[in-house]
């Protein structure tokens, strides 16, 4: 999961024409909803909660997960500016986990664009909002 993110946050997988750098206000607290591996996020969602992310430096945060008042995930979390994406590593279920989220325009909903637990494929769909 942690060489994911260098990649991310080395960017070089992304187009070489980067889109105009955008400030997102990621610090705070988002409200979640989740589908679990292979389910369809255009049905109910399987999980609801929140997600605290705390800021740690230019473009880094600690992030945790709580579902039912319980913090069940933890992790660390990039933003890239060049490409407005955010990506984590975190701990699921005692292995590791790594995702992309991209911005809704007015920055106030992030979608979970992949998810891997155990191994690279296994993809689930988060959504957080402001």
């Amino acid at each position: 999961a942690f060489a994911a993110l260098l990649a991310f946050a080395g960017a070089s997988f992304f187009s070489a024409e980067a889109a105009p750098k955008k400030k997102r206000k990621i610090a705070g607290t988002w409200k979640l909803r989740g589908w679990n591996m292979g389910k369809d996020p255009k049905q109910k969602e399987d999980y609801t909660g929140e997600v605290k992310v705390s800021a740690k430096g230019k473009n880094t945060f600690a992030v945790s997960w709580v579902i039912g008042g319980k913090t069940v995930n933890k992790g660390v979390g990039i933003y890239h500016p060049d490409v407005d994406a955010f990506a984590a590593g975190y701990s699921i279920g005692g292995s590791a986990g790594c995702a992309i989220w991209t911005f809704s325009e007015d920055g106030k909903t992030m979608t979970c664009t992949g998810t891997f637990e155990k191994k690279l494929g296994n993809v689930a769909h988060e959504e957080w909002s402001k």
